[in-house]
């Protein structure tokens, strides 16, 4: 199983309903409106421990669109990407698999508002397994749980 992966990846899902609050774009013009250098501040609720969940890097970070993904590079983390859900809404899922094992990180990443300057919005992610006792036996010698959730509320101001 690749550890790193998870570690880096984190966690998504439990949807958010998208708000009137940035106007309807179409999908590839999300990710050309959200690419380049932005500044991130944010707040995160979590169960997850805390080495063990990579989210939205806080900080500065480049976000730039690669075909139909938005892909988000830090020094913090591992480069996070995205493909494009609906016109507000970014995910990822990866899953991993080890005998008797099925690690699976779901993210969403939500953009509520957008201006040329600043930006807003939510990202939630899930972490789940599937296997039974072995599966939570390799998880527990790992530090890592068998379900956990996060939830970040993000602001961001572009740098350029």
């Amino acid at each position: 199983m690749n550890l790193r992966l998870l570690t880096v990846l984190g966690l998504a899902c439990a949807c958010q309903t998208p708000d009137d609050s940035m106007p309807a774009v179409p999908s590839g013009a999300l990710l050309s409106a959200m690419e380049g250098d932005w500044l991130v501040v944010g707040e995160r609720f979590t169960d997850c421990p805390m080495d063990s969940v990579a989210s939205l890097p806080m900080g500065k970070s480049q976000w730039v669109r690669d075909d139909a993904e938005l892909v988000i590079a830090s020094s913090q983390v591992a480069e996070l990407r995205y493909a494009v859900l609906d016109e507000q809404r970014l995910v990822a899922a990866y899953s991993e698999t080890m005998p008797g094992c099925t690690v699976t990180v779901e993210r969403v990443l939500t953009v509520d508002t957008y201006s040329p300057y600043t930006a807003a919005g939510s990202e939630t992610a899930h972490f789940s397994t599937e296997g039974g006792r072995s599966c939570t036996s390799v998880l527990r010698e790992r530090g890592l749980p068998t379900s956990c959730s996060v939830e970040l509320e993000w602001q961001g101001r572009r740098l350029h």
